[in-house]
């Protein structure tokens, strides 16, 4: 089974065999919350698909990886790994990055919190 891009608290793909026969036969599918999208990348595909959360970073990953992707990667070309990093990066503005730029911070920081939180995010490990 495919993972989805990044952890996310509350995410279904632990529960997708359970979920996703529930789902009937559909010409447009729409996940108001999307989250990871666990559910949008296993399922079938149908003719018209939207993503939808009211996280403005989330969507801007999804619109990068989907028209973007080769810029993506090369923002990880050579990426390191490091609490400084990550603070760093986590301390940076949205506003002042480009939308390949954010996606990748967004990407970053969501793969190295600790437990895949989005608020109150910390590097890795707990504190305790």
């Amino acid at each position: 089974m495919p993972k989805p891009i990044f952890p996310w608290i509350g995410g279904k793909r632990k529960l997708a065999d359970h979920i996703l026969p529930l789902i009937p036969s559909h010409k447009c599918y729409v996940e108001p919350f999307c989250g990871a999208a666990a559910m949008f990348f296993l399922k079938q595909p149908s003719d018209v698909e939207v993503l939808n959360d009211i996280n403005g970073e989330l969507i801007n990953v999804f619109r990068i990886v989907k028209y973007h992707l080769e810029e993506l990667y090369k923002q990880f070309k050579w990426a390191l790994t490091s609490r400084q990093n990550w603070a760093w990066l986590q301390a940076t503005p949205a506003d002042t990055l480009t939308d390949v730029q954010r996606a990748a911070r967004f990407l970053y920081l969501q793969k190295l919190a600790f437990g895949g939180k989005v608020d109150g995010q910390t590097f890795g490990t707990s504190k305790v």
